[in-house]
């Protein structure tokens, strides 16, 4: 029994899984709205940073993820206004932290022409697994 313990969770009745499930996604409601602000402010930066140096597939990459941050809140705003299901907002939150790990995937993969890191990924997968 004892270590077989450390790997099950006890029984919860019905009402109380649903309960723990809407404040489960309140929380990352409210991180992933957070993180796609952050998104957008740190897209912003780096985009006016490179636009000097002229436009290149980095640029167009950011600009596929800030575009994708403000859709995203954009969308967060309006589920907020009309009270959109559970369901939905759950696949809202789904999809963005897929996007933004592909986007994390495309950038590594793009890096591996100049050099052999995988950070761009890594910090992505941390990032939404928190």
């Amino acid at each position: 029994m004892g270590i077989l313990h450390a790997f099950t969770l006890p029984s919860v009745p019905k009402e109380n899984k649903q309960k723990f499930k809407e404040v489960v996604l309140e929380e990352n409601w409210k991180r992933t709205k957070l993180f796609a602000i952050i998104i957008v402010i740190f897209e912003a930066i780096l985009i006016v940073m490179q636009l000097p140096e002229g436009i290149d597939l980095y640029v167009g990459l950011y600009l596929g993820l800030f575009s994708a941050a403000a859709i995203y809140l954009l969308c967060i705003y309006i589920m907020e206004k009309k009270k959109i299901s559970t369901g939905y907002r759950m696949f809202m939150i789904h999809s963005f932290v897929f996007l933004f790990l592909a986007w994390g995937t495309m950038v590594t993969l793009l890096n591996q022409l100049h050099y052999g890191h995988v950070m761009a990924f890594v910090v992505n997968y941390m990032c939404v697994s928190t």
